[in-house]
């Protein structure tokens, strides 16, 4: 597929998002996030992680040194510059705390286990209520070891053990949220919401 990406050239530098796009809609995939690369190099040279709600524009600009019309490569890092390998994960928070698993095939198991945990325990009285928010989070994963996928020891009543920080939720975007108010309403909402996709079947002939 990399192939059929069209080559930069400086003349079709304004319209290039919109030839990717294009080409990567012809193989089913889509755009989730767009940043101009001198605000991506700016974060990069302030310390601020990319595609968080810090790295918006609207937030950049509280920076005192942040000029949107900064010229072409002003910002751009020298060639020994350490670029930092950022990868996404899935935060959940609840009024008990906040878990963070890895999009990986151990993560997404003990997410789903964590899932079924509040699922079948929706009614239990000893269970927090409020709400359950998803959350994608972009951090280094130097930063997130000894954060993530901590339910190797099972479902205990409570999770203390898996909880994290909560402020890393300021380094992500609020995917969705459930409401955990016990009622039979909002129990079949969560259970369909959390359930995976389902492969279309095949049309019969």
């Amino acid at each position: 597929m990399a192939g059929q990406y069209p080559p930069m050239k400086e003349e079709n530098m304004r319209d290039y998002l919109l030839l990717v796009s294009q080409a990567a809609r012809i193989y089913g995939g889509s755009c989730l996030h767009t940043a101009s690369m001198a605000d991506l190099f700016f974060c990069l040279r302030k310390g601020i992680v990319p595609l968080t709600p810090a790295s918006q524009r609207t937030a950049l600009a509280q920076e005192s040194d942040y000029n949107p019309i900064a010229e072409y490569g002003s910002n751009m890092p020298h060639s020994d510059a350490v670029i930092p390998e950022y990868r996404a994960y899935t935060a959940i928070e609840t009024r008990a705390g906040v878990v963070v698993f890895t999009n990986t095939p151990e993560g997404e198991r003990q997410r789903q286990a964590f899932e079924k945990y509040h699922e079948v325990n929706f009614f239990n009285p000893a269970q927090p209520g409020g709400q359950m928010n998803y959350f994608e989070i972009i951090a280094e994963p130097s930063a997130m070891q000894g954060h993530t996928d901590k339910l190797t020891g099972g479902l205990k009543e409570g999770f203390t053990e898996a909880f994290t920080d909560p402020a890393i939720t300021r380094q992500g975007r609020c995917l969705k949220t459930f409401n955990m108010t016990r009622a039979s309403k909002t129990m079949n909402f969560f259970a369909k919401g959390t359930k995976p996709a389902q492969p279309a079947k095949n049309s019969p002939r």
